[in-house]
């Protein structure tokens, strides 16, 4: 950024911290640890990651405890990898907009409520979930066809149609109206 390099991200108690080598590392470790014991703060361990977009030979450690290594971690919702994948962080958010349909799957599959009720609570609810860092993501084919087929058998629950009533997704979407997911991504 104008020449300058991110040392950390800090956001409440999710921390980042980056450096261009392990010596280096392990000192903004030390001095982290120092700073939040000053303060009453004590950094957790267990919870403490290490990534490294380079083979690590040296293992870091706060107070003579190791460091765990990972190839990936969440911050703040969402999955940072190394070498990237964005397909993993799709797979996860699908599986959100699936845990957050079946919390309104009564609402959204009851043939008494209106289309215009289940379009709204679809649009700002499972949308939105399934989307969650979807500014970062390299969108593939690969991808796209997953968000869709989601979105789509979603759709099928929806308005009590099954596929074997040999409806098209055109059809469907003129029934629902709801946001087309690949489109908003």
């Amino acid at each position: 950024m104008n020449s300058h390099f991110l040392l950390h991200l800090i956001f409440a108690d999710d921390i980042v911290i980056f450096s261009h080598s392990l010596k280096q590392l392990q000192r903004r470790i030390e001095e982290l640890v120092t700073a939040s014991s000053t303060i009453g703060l004590k950094v957790n361990i267990k919870k403490t990651k290490t990534m490294m977009n380079f083979p690590g030979t040296a293992a870091l450690s706060i107070s003579g405890q190791p460091i765990e290594e990972v190839n990936e971690f969440i911050y703040l919702v969402q999955l940072v990898s190394f070498p990237c994948d964005h397909y993993k962080e799709i797979k996860r958010c699908v599986q959100a907009g699936w845990n957050a349909y079946r919390k309104y799957k009564h609402f959204l599959t009851a043939p008494t409520i209106a289309m215009k009720l289940k379009r709204w609570l679809f649009n700002m609810v499972i949308v939105p979930t399934m989307l969650y860092g979807a500014e970062t993501w390299a969108l593939m084919k690969q991808a796209e066809t997953r968000l869709a087929t989601t979105q789509y058998r979603m759709e099928w629950w929806m308005i009590g149609v099954r596929i074997l009533d040999h409806r098209s997704n055109e059809w469907l979407r003129g029934v629902t109206k709801v946001v087309n997911i690949v489109k908003a991504a």
